[in-house]
């Protein structure tokens, strides 16, 4: 009998961290058949929500422990005793910083193993990553996953052909053209908005308030009321005049949920350096249920967004009011359909599955 490939994966944390459960966790269960699947969560559950939906100062000090000690642990057992034939690093294996003893132990361990690293976001730009384990990974990664070219172009030129450029998307919603009816039907009395985010990410929405609630207020005088659903880490701290806030604690369950309901969802973004590292999920996350979208022009935004399905605003004049007006429309129907449609063509869950077998297919044999 084969002998089955072991395969150690690096997350933050795979179920509640959306980095380690969209680009990676979500895949397992099509490739554990022909591999053994092992996950290195470098924060465990109970840890790391504390940290994410709490943040005390004492869950801060619990969450900076965990990443040294169960970072140093796992890379002396796989060093010295799992072995693994490839591992997959999902943004870096230790966060912002790498100690002595971390530093030694990673760089034996890539240095003798294939290695594929994944990375979804301008981490350098953020801090998440140190410059040394950046370096580090860019030198001995077999191969590199990014979303698109401005996350390619980070990289060292002598290391960008080891790119492979995927998307994040959402493999978990169950879409069906009945919701769509009932959708539409609700969009007659309520026009339902939709903002997935963490909390790292409110001062974006908070560019925008101003717009939607003079989008609101127009849509008053139509007898139409707002709603924006905020689902995020933290609530949403902001008192509307013209519309009706709803804070949900995001968990993959409550963003499904929320999403079968939803008419637009949106994605502002202020003119920053880390916003041009945006790897647009939350779009295709939407687009995945089925929900039109409008977002600011700027970064991937501008490669996935057309006019079949979305609006690109500019913060600074009325087309986030022009647009969400056009989306909520007569035509809301034929946008919804197209949203869906953009998705199965081009972020299809099954297609990244199968990028996935073959990327880890062409590792095994280098």
């Amino acid at each position: 009998m084969k002998k089955r490939k072991k395969i150690c994966v690096y997350v933050r944390n795979a179920m509640i961290n959306p980095s380690g459960y969209y680009r990676i966790y979500q895949y397992v269960k099509y490739l554990d058949e022909d591999y053994t699947i092992i996950f290195r969560n470098i924060v465990g559950d109970r840890i790391y929500s504390k940290y994410h939906f709490r943040s005390y100062f004492i869950d801060k000090i619990t969450y900076i422990l965990s990443i040294f000690y169960r970072s140093v642990f796992f890379l002396f057992v796989d060093n010295y005793v799992a072995k693994p034939d490839i591992i997959i690093i999902n943004r870096e294996i230790c966060p912002r910083r790498l100690f002595y003893i971390q530093k030694v132990l990673e760089r034996k361990l890539i240095m003798k193993t294939k290695i594929i690293w994944d990375y979804d976001d301008d981490i350098l730009e953020s801090n998440e990553i140190s410059k040394e384990e950046w370096n580090l990974l860019q030198k001995y990664s077999t191969k590199i996953v990014v979303l698109g070219d401005y996350l390619k172009s980070l990289l060292n030129p002598k290391y960008r052909d080891k790119v492979i450029k995927l998307p994040t998307t959402d493999g978990d919603f169950n879409y069906n053209q009945e919701l769509r009816v009932v959708r539409k039907k609700s969009l007659e009395n309520e026009i339902k908005i939709i903002w997935i985010a963490t909390a790292s990410n409110v001062s974006n929405l908070m560019v925008v308030m101003p717009k939607l609630e003079e989008f609101s207020k127009k849509m008053y005088l139509n007898n139409k009321k707002i709603k924006l659903t905020c689902i995020c880490n933290k609530p949403v701290s902001y008192s509307p005049v013209n519309f009706k806030l709803e804070n949900i604690v995001w968990s993959r369950e409550a963003a499904l949920k929320k999403l079968r309901e939803a008419h637009i969802g949106i994605m502002p973004l202020m003119n920053t350096k880390y916003s041009l590292g945006k790897g647009g999920f939350k779009i295709i996350q939407y687009l995945s249920a089925g929900i039109p979208v409008i977002a600011t022009s700027i970064g991937i935004n501008k490669e996935i967004i057309n006019n079949d399905f979305g609006v690109l605003a500019d913060n600074n004049d009325n087309s986030w009011i022009d647009g969400l007006n056009k989306l909520c429309g007569d035509e809301w129907e034929i946008f919804s359909n197209n949203a869906r449609k953009y998705w199965d063509d081009n972020f299809s869950f099954n297609s990244h599955v199968q990028v996935w077998k073959e990327l880890i297919n062409e590792v095994e044999k280098c």
